[in-house]
């Protein structure tokens, strides 16, 4: 177990922000990924390592953990360490689903949406999952009955050693050919629904907002892109990177 020579404050589901209390040092992976935090000689966080957490609950105490799987400096004196990075997933695809962006504990217990699953075999862009990490406090013990329920729910399951569980949606029909669209990275040629969900999902309704210049391929996006790389922006080509689906694959 992690002595810990720090303040520690849970940021959400997927994310904890260390504060040293003692002088340390940093080692790089790159100029924006940290490999290594030195507080002494025995004393250290690296990538890999797990940062145990407590949570009171009304009986006794709920023992978990994060992974240390990505660390950034967050500013001069703090550390930013990630379990899990954003899915492409959990932008464009968790609104498909049709529900609401308030009933999806997004802020808290939820980590990410992946359209493939490690222990399935299926067509790619039949099911959705939704990754929540377990912990038995507050509201989420009725969210666990709640989203169940929700229409295209089909399965509850818990990982190995229970820190996750996993919500399984099937795709709506009409909406399988947008998430295959979506994966190969052709945002603008989602269908005009598919658009309005997810732009009305993240509150990005005006056409200068970054989402709505990535679907309709707008002017803002087109000139920062072109001032990036120092070219034209060809038309046949979107105005977002191609996501990895190892990356929108859960693994755990």
């Amino acid at each position: 177990m992690i002595q810990q020579p720090f303040k520690l404050e849970v940021l959400n589901a997927k994310t904890i922000i260390i504060e040293p209390n003692i002088p340390f040092s940093k080692e790089w992976i790159d100029k924006f990924h940290l490999r290594k935090v030195n507080f002494s000689i025995d004393n250290k966080i690296e990538i890999g390592d797990k940062i145990d957490l407590d949570y009171n609950t009304s009986d006794n105490i709920y023992k978990s953990y994060y992974k240390v799987n990505f660390m950034y400096k967050e500013d001069k004196s703090k550390i930013r360490i990630n379990e899990f990075e954003d899915t492409m997933s959990s932008i464009y695809i968790t609104p498909l689903l049709g529900l609401k962006k308030e009933h999806l504990l997004l802020d808290t217990n939820f980590i990410n949406t992946y359209i493939e699953h490690y222990n399935f075999k299926h067509n790619l862009g039949e099911y959705i999952y939704l990754i929540y990490r377990y912990i038995p406090i507050g509201y989420y013990a009725k969210f666990i009955e709640i989203l169940q329920k929700q229409k295209g729910c089909i399965n509850y399951l818990k990982d190995s050693d229970k820190r996750f569980d996993c919500f399984v949606f099937k795709t709506d029909e009409k909406f399988i050919n947008d998430v295959k669209l979506l994966l190969k990275g052709k945002y603008s040629k989602i269908s005009e629904e598919a658009k309005k969900l997810i732009l009305n999902f993240h509150n990005q309704t005006n056409p200068e907002t970054p989402l709505a210049q990535i679907l309709y391929k707008g002017n803002l996006r087109r000139n920062e892109l072109e001032e990036t790389f120092g070219c034209i922006m060809p038309d046949n080509i979107d105005f977002a990177e191609k996501c990895n689906l190892n990356e929108e694959t859960w693994k755990m």
